[in-house]
């Protein structure tokens, strides 16, 4: 995946789910993309409300969690668009960001891009291009 130059990457894997997030210096912006088997087989009509759980399981303890409903794409993939409020340095602002779920064979591949408020409308073009040109190998190995 084309990360951009100068972010830092943090590698959070653990046993059974690669998770990489690039945050930019500033902290001000994120990326991160998150690869594991889930648990059991989930049928595609049951794919958006279980993406919403999971979203739900990842960000909800955030000051002043938001979430719109999952969006459905023709790809099969599922978007979620997402809010918090978030503290840089003495100051409490409000995070915008996109989580999407992409199945790939027997995997899951999340997605999410984030930025706060003043940052999130001059990067969400940039932010789609990556997710647009991001190419995942389904081989991938999980640690």
């Amino acid at each position: 995946m084309e990360a951009p130059k100068g972010w830092n990457l943090i590698d959070s894997s653990r046993t059974g789910e690669l998770l990489l997030t690039w945050n930019e210096q500033g902290e001000r912006a994120t990326i991160s993309v998150n690869v594991f088997v889930p648990p059991n087989a989930i049928p595609e009509e049951r794919l958006s409300a279980t993406f919403a759980v999971m979203i739900k399981g990842m960000y909800a303890n955030q000051a002043d969690f938001e979430m719109r409903s999952p969006v459905p794409e023709i790809s099969g993939n599922v978007v979620i668009d997402w809010s918090s409020t978030v503290e840089v340095g003495n100051n409490k602002v409000k995070f915008q960001a996109s989580s999407k779920l992409q199945r790939l064979n027997n995997k899951f591949v999340i997605f999410t891009f984030g930025a706060i408020a003043p940052k999130a409308p001059e990067l969400k073009d940039y932010f789609f291009r990556i997710a647009n040109g991001k190419i995942i190998n389904a081989d991938i190995a999980i640690p």
